[in-house]
């Protein structure tokens, strides 16, 4: 995973605001925008915010940055708020939950897919709804990354891919198609599904022939038979992992027609044959449907139909392929076709006869005149002989019933009433039965049941039509095949009672029965199925005769054709060089005369200039067998095939014959794509994967069977890679390889690629040498598009700064146990003391013991006394807020403050080793007042030791006499005078009943004394120092309460801490709970109360926040606490600081520090001008040790919250002073 400002990998969790730089993409097209309006009312830079919501971003609290651009390869799309985690070592990009439409498109992303992926997070305060960019990116397809205040997203390129078909493509045979397509997917996202799927969906004039999926590339053949000759488009449709479809990859491809077998035998002299379908019986006016089944041969059309009908008196238009018809009488009608075809040749006529036939229904007479019955009857006008005619008695009385009927049949003269059979007659009709052709009158007679009568009569025709006498076969056959000779003669007006063929055999002639090949010299049955086993003229004549003895006889001419058989081949396989063909014998042949395949004559040259026999290869296992030839062209170009076959007839065909282009084998395209950079990953050993996508394809359909990868590294980093030697790193024709290292630096890749035979039917190896594997490189693909990187990630850095952290402790030690405090400073350097140092903390820790006096005062100014001197004036007008530090450096070394003089001159009697220095006549104690505005004395006043009973009333007058709200200092001048109880009791009762003294305003910086005999010591060491830590030391066990100096208000106005050590809790539970702050902690167990104690002032100073706005002293010591994490985990190998000083920001400037505005190696750590410092700093990191690569050690960006130091003076007062022996 690549590292990001979001997304932290160690404990630090510093942001990280640059990636490596990656392919730029470039997308044409409209540039979308949105603007973020931010958090709302009251979020300001540096606001704490909550973030609840989604699974990758920690609910928590964090701080609001500022507002990043939203640059796509450069252009700006937007904004986004940045949230900084605490401290400011990370943070998150978001956009608003509005801008989700207009960032996916302009991420190039699918709106479906990045909305059903990401997480809605709410940002408080406002209710803000928000989505984090990365994972809009990452799931839009794009790479997200920062720089300054810039948010880069860099959309990864749509998949690619290729198809590839051979040069020569025939309708019916199936062949292999070739698709490739790789993912180019940016290799930085980082997606918990496969960022390198691919789905695709090959498709053939639009219709879907395969579809799948595949990981980071895809290389597939698909067999495919196109069903009939044309053009056809090939599309293959690709879709990524974020589903973003790229364009169509389209082709198109032009089938050509493919093997039809033989053609049939034409007719001899290659005459059309006419032919058609029609009924051979219908009735009268009955429409009958004629369709012509003509066939033109030697690939001539039928252009020409000529129809005839006779006799004439039909109704409809005989023309076409077909067409109705009718006949309004009864007879035979003859159809004739003759068709011409596209040659100019024209067929022999084709005859066909129909019979119409029907019963004739005379029109119904008048009705009768009113009385008399109406006679009517119905009867065939016609009627063959001896057929039954049916006659029907029609007749009724509109008045009444007829009684009578009376039937009358007449023959004509020369007829005999023999001839008549009417016994099928009665009086409502029934069936006669002529014998004899003739005339035939018929009278029907009716009487009604009134008598009258009435007539009617007819004629009844009774003929006997002629057989009609016809023969059903070809007029031309080829020798051997099966033939059909039929009878198709029949009676139009009774039956065919006899059957009487005649053959007429040409000599040499033979006739076979089709069913076992025996030899037929008389048909004798109406349908003969035989065959002509010798070519000629042959002559069959049939004669019939029907029921009443009449006859009719046909003839019909049959010309046999020799069995001439016809070659035919088809190849199977690719019109390519080096690629196998095979040819397949055939050809037509009747069944019964089959080719003889080992007298196939075989013909194969060269046709184009400069090509040869040796060009073409003939793989001959079986030299006898002629029915095939499977060979290869060795070279591109024209080439003859030509083929002969005989058949056991003994005939030879003609030559059948085609020209082949041989196409040349087209070289692979070798071609992949690589990233321009790559990250190493730290949680791999800090190994870069560089995944390279290979793209190469064969421009004619063959497959990619080898690739060999290899790359240089520019070992040297000149620039160079004429100096370095190649490294093979895969050669399995892997197409998604990877490199794997650890080395920053410049490579360059190159592939080469060997294609195989992609076709189905391959090749002959045996003719196939290792040139003939083409072969291709990418020597010619531009140097920049095979150059990639393994970049570094430039560290991330965050500092603090802060008054160097010290503390100062003070130990009061009573009348307690020897065993307690036996070896007491030992166990404070061991407990609380090198506890401190080991982390970093500076301490000063002073004990001081009740039988001994040390007065504590704060200064800025110290005075050291030299052995001797006896006297010493310090000047206080020009400054006079400064206090004077005077501290003992031994046992008996006493010390005393006097008082302030009118003219402001400090007197001070001096002891040293009991010795005195200098003479006071004061001793006891001093009060000193100060202007808290000013710090100018108001008032100093010195009472003598012995006036102890009076001190109370003189110090509250005293008191009384100052303004409220001033400070004011009390100090014991003489170490051999002592308290009395009840001047305790005056003081502490002067404390608590005074209202000036109850509101002291103990300021920072000033001295409050240790008196001695008491207990606790607070002070304020440092006025713009550290907050010091007093401790109280353990107390003696029989103190009491009044013995507590508890300046309760000067502990909470300096943010003091008191730490109580001892056994007695009621005395210290008294001052915690007045202060609510400290710690009582029982020493029944020195060891362990130290213990505690140290560990309970170290974590106060640990947990005193730091800031990057520092106020501090000339000249004192600042701490820096830096931060430096580094993605892969590099060195720090240096650093460097910049300071902007702007010296005006305090009154009376000392003038630009002579760093200002220059990279320095180290900090400064004391800074000798005023004013104000912006502080920047970075690190370096350091990725190889080689400093060759030193363009890949990085400085970091700065830090995203900058330092500023506020420098300033101690208000401190000039003086001098002299000393002058008494």
């Amino acid at each position: 995973m690549m590292p990001t400002v979001d997304k932290p990998k160690q404990k630090m969790r510093l942001i990280i605001f640059f990636l490596c730089l990656l392919n730029l993409v470039i997308f044409p097209g409209a540039v979308y925008a949105w603007s973020d309006p931010g958090l709302g009312p009251g979020v300001v830079q540096g606001t704490q915010v909550t973030i609840t919501g989604g699974s990758d971003i920690k609910p928590g609290t964090y701080k609001y940055n500022t507002l990043y651009d939203v640059k796509v390869n450069g252009s700006q799309v937007g904004s986004a708020v940045l949230i900084n985690q605490i401290p400011s070592y990370g943070g998150y990009a978001f956009i608003p939950s509005s801008a989700l439409s207009e960032a996916v498109s302009a991420f190039k992303g699918n709106y479906s897919h990045v909305s059903g992926n990401v997480n809605l997070y709410t940002i408080n305060p406002n209710n803000n709804k928000r989505y984090w960019i990365r994972e809009v990116g990452y799931h839009s397809g794009a790479d997200v990354a920062y720089s300054g205040k810039v948010v880069n997203i860099t959309p990864s390129p749509l998949p690619t891919g290729n198809i590839s078909t051979p040069p020569t493509i025939k309708a019916g045979q199936p062949v292999n198609i070739s698709l490739t397509a790789a993912s180019l997917t940016l290799s930085g996202i980082d997606v918990k599904y496969d960022k390198y799927r691919l789905d695709y969906k090959f498709k053939v004039n639009g219709s879907q022939v395969d579809s799948g999926t595949a990981s980071k590339s895809l290389s597939k053949q698909v067999n495919y038979t196109f069903p009939s000759p044309g053009k056809y488009t090939l599309t293959l449709e690709l879709t990524d992992a974020f589903k973003r479809a790229a364009p169509p990859i389209t082709k198109e491809v032009v089938v050509e027609a493919g093997g039809t077998g033989p053609p049939p035998v034409p007719p001899s002299g290659g005459k059309p044959l006419a032919d058609f379908d029609m009924p051979n019986m219908t009735t009268p006016n009955t429409s009958v449907t004629v369709t012509d089944r003509s066939q033109a041969y030697g690939g001539a059309t039928i252009t020409t139909r000529t129809w005839t009908i006779t006799p004439s008196g039909y109704s409809g238009t005989p023309a076409g392929t077909s067409y109705s018809v009718s006949f309004p009488s009864e007879g035979t009608y003859t159809v004739k076709l003759v068709v011409k075809d596209s040659k100019g040749n024209t067929s022999d006529p084709c005859e066909k006869s129909i019979i119409v036939q029907g019963d004739f229904i005379p029109p119904t007479p008048p009705d009768p005149p009113n009385g008399p019955p109406v006679a009517k009857m119905k009867y065939p006008k016609t009627v063959g002989i001896g057929k039954p005619a049916q006659i029907e008695n029609l007749s009724y009385d509109t008045d009444g019933t007829i009684v009578d009927v009376d039937w009358d049949i007449d023959p004509q003269e020369g007829q005999s009433s023999s001839s008549i059979d009417d016994s099928g007659l009665d009086d409502n009709g029934g069936t006669v039965i002529f014998k004899e052709e003739g005339e035939y009158k018929i009278t029907l007679t009716v009487k009604d049941d009134g008598g009258e009568t009435a007539s009617v009569s007819g004629t009844i025709d009774v003929k006997n039509s002629a057989p009609r006498a016809l023969i059903s076969c070809p007029t031309d056959v080829m020798q051997g095949d099966d033939v059909v000779i039929k009878n198709r003669s029949y009676d139009p007006d009774g039956e065919i009672k006899e059957v009487k063929w005649t053959l007429e055999i040409p000599a040499g002639g033979v006739i076979k029965k089709s069913s076992d090949s025996s030899v037929v010299t008389q048909f004798t049955e109406d349908e003969n199925r035989v065959y002509f086993d010798k070519e000629g003229t042959y002559k069959v004549t049939i004669e019939v005769t029907d029921d009443w003895g009449k006859k009719a006889s046909t003839t019909e001419t049959i010309v046999v054709k020799p069995a001439i058989p016809n070659a035919y081949f088809e190849p199977v396989g690719p019109y390519k060089q080096n690629r196998k063909l095979q040819f397949v014998a055939g050809g037509s042949s009747p069944s019964r005369y089959p080719i003889i395949t080992n007298l196939n004559q075989w013909v194969i040259e060269p046709v184009t200039s400069g090509l040869t026999a040796d060009d073409i290869k003939i793989r001959l296992e079986n030299p006898d067998n002629k029915g095939e030839r499977v060979l290869l062209f060795k070279k591109p170009g024209q080439y003859r095939v030509k083929l002969k076959v005989t058949n056991t007839a003994g005939h030879t065909s003609e030559w059948y014959e085609k020209l082949y282009d041989i196409q040349p084998d087209a070289p692979p395209v070798a071609d992949f794509n690589v990233q321009s950079a790559y990250l190493r990953n730290p949680e791999d050993r800090n190994v870069s994967e560089l995944l390279i996508r290979d793209l190469s394809y064969s421009p004619d359909g063959d497959v990619i069977n080898k690739r060999v990868w290899k790359y240089k590294f520019d070992s040297d980093n000149d620039g160079s890679f004429d100096d370095e030697t190649f490294i093979v790193f895969d050669a399995a024709n892997n197409p998604s390889p990877v490199i794997r290292t650890s080395h920053v630096g410049k490579y360059l890749v190159e592939l080469e690629v060997t294609e195989g035979f992609g076709e189905p039917t391959g090749t002959l190896d045996e003719f196939i040498s290792p040139e003939d594997y083409l072969k291709a490189n990418t020597d010619n693909k531009p140097l920049q598009e095979k150059k990639t990187e393994v970049i570094n990630v430039q560290p991330v850095v965050a500092f603090e700064a802060q008054r160097k952290k010290k503390v100062d402790i003070v130990f009061t030690v009573g009348d307690v146990d020897a065993g307690k405090v036996w070896g007491i400073d030992n166990k404070i350097d061991i407990y609380i003391k090198s506890k401190l140092q080991q982390n970093g903390i500076y301490s000063n820790i002073t004990k001081v013991n009740v039988q001994e006096l040390k007065n504590i005062s704060n200064s800025i100014n110290q005075i050291n006394w030299n052995e001797g001197a006896d006297r010493f004036v310090i000047d206080l007008r020009d400054k006079p807020s400064c206090i004077l530090r005077v501290e003992s450096t031994g046992f008996d070394y006493y010390f005393k403050y006097s008082y302030l003089y009118p003219n402001n001159y400090l007197r001070a009697n001096t002891y040293k080793n009991g010795v005195l220095v200098y003479a006071s006549p004061f001793r006891g104690w001093a009060m000193v007042a100060l202007d808290p505005n000013n710090l100018q004395v108001i008032k100093a006043v010195q009472y003598d030791s012995y006036a102890h009973p009076y001190l109370g009333d003189n110090l509250a007058n005293d008191i009384a006499s100052i303004p409220n709200g001033c400070i004011i200092t009390l100090s014991i001048l003489d170490a051999i005078g002592g308290l009395t109880p009840s001047l305790k009791n005056q003081l502490l009762n002067l404390k608590m009943s005074s209202n000036i003294v109850n509101n002291l305003h103990w300021r920072r910086g000033l001295a409050f004394a240790a008196v001695k005999g008491g207990n606790v010591i607070f002070e304020k060491f440092d006025p713009y120092g550290t907050e010091l830590v007093i401790g109280e030391g353990i107390v003696s066990g029989g103190a009491k309460k009044d013995d507590l100096f508890t300046a309760v208000e000067c502990i909470l106005k300096n943010n003091i801490d008191f730490i109580g050590l001892g056994n007695n809790t009621a005395i210290y539970e008294n001052l915690i709970s007045k202060i609510d702050k400290g710690v009582f902690i029982n020493n029944n167990d020195i060891d362990n109360a130290l213990n505690t104690a140290g560990e309970y002032i170290l974590q106060k100073i640990l947990n005193k926040p730091a800031g990057n706005n520092q106020y501090i002293l000339l000249n004192e010591e600042v701490e820096y606490k830096t931060y430096y994490n580094d993605y892969e985990n590099d060195p720090e190998i240096a650093q460097r600081w910049i300071y902007e000083h702007d010296p005006n920001f305090f009154e009376n400037s000392f003038g630009k520090a002579s760093f200002d505005g220059q990279w320095i190696g180290s900090p400064v750590y004391r800074f000798d001008k005023v004013g104000k410092y912006l502080v920047d700093f970075q690190k370096r990191d350091n990725p190889t040790p080689d400093d060759r690569f030193d363009e890949y050690r990085l400085w970091s960006f700065s830090p995203a919250d900058k330092l500023s130091l506020f420098v300033h003076r101690r208000p401190i007062g000039t003086f001098t002073f002299q000393m002058t022996k008494r």
